[in-house]
């Protein structure tokens, strides 16, 4: 009974700050702040009341339109909403200590903003990756100290996971960056935001687990690549987020295997 109430608490937590996430990522890739203005219809420009802010409820009730202009509100809100939530009771489940737990959950608030701006504008922001690197940080540093497994995201507790884990997988990315780059007229084919997030990524999870996730990107990539292409709604030439993928290889990893 306990339990569940503490999920209980996180869902709702989760729901809250999913809320918030949506504004970080509208805001963020059109360099607004995030305190200011206050929250307002994209469209119509009007100010939101409370009414019109609760998660996921006020989608519902409004029927994903705005309550002054009546342009349609993007379901990305509360998918977000309901992402943040779910991934909050689903680490929840899985962590075994009050360092997993926090460590964890700030990964989540990190790496779905991140996802959502990619994939909608293909680019990773510098602001977010620096504030998300004291994460990585401290994970690394407790667990190098403490010799015991505190995240959910190691694969051992050898002090020198962190580090191999950082350059492992973003070294290879970047090489193979480097090489596109050269072989395509000195035409970027691969953002340096992928790498960037294979660097903390990788101080989070250690060099087997980071190797793994980029791996599975790969094929999760190549894939869904595959299919754009046969449902035409890419040609080859069209640009690819990586880093959804990064970060749903990664999401699977940790949980699931």
């Amino acid at each position: 009974m306990q339990n569940v109430l503490i999920y209980v608490i996180l869902a709702v937590f989760g729901l809250v700050l999913g809320s918030f996430l949506n504004v970080v990522i509208y805001r963020v890739p059109r360099k607004e702040g995030l305190a200011f203005p206050a929250s307002h219809c994209a469209s119509c420009g009007h100010k939101l009341s409370p009414l019109d802010l609760i998660p996921v409820f006020s989608w519902i009730v409004l029927r994903g339109k705005c309550r002054y202009c009546k342009e349609k509100i993007s379901i990305r809100y509360p998918l977000v909403e309901l992402l943040t939530a779910a991934l909050f009771v689903l680490t929840a489940t899985r962590a075994g200590s009050v360092w997993e737990l926090v460590l964890s959950l700030a990964t989540v608030l990190f790496l779905i903003p991140i996802a959502a701006i990619d994939f909608g504008h293909y680019i990773i922001p510098n602001k977010i990756l620096l504030a998300f690197l004291p994460v990585a940080v401290t994970s690394a540093v407790v667990q190098v100290v403490s010799q015991e497994q505190v995240s959910l995201f190691y694969d051992s507790t050898s002090p020198f996971s962190p580090l191999l884990g950082a350059v492992a997988a973003s070294g290879i990315l970047f090489l193979i960056a480097l090489l596109g780059f050269y072989l395509h007229g000195r035409e970027e084919v691969m953002g340096m935001g992928d790498i960037k997030l294979l660097v903390i990524l990788g101080a989070l999870c250690g060099a087997k687990n980071i190797l793994l996730v980029l791996l599975s990107a790969v094929i999760l990539a190549g894939v869904a690549s595959i299919v754009m292409l046969v449902l035409r709604k890419k040609g080859r030439k069209d640009k690819i987020a990586f880093g959804p993928y990064i970060i749903l290889a990664f999401y699977v990893i940790v949980y699931w295997l």
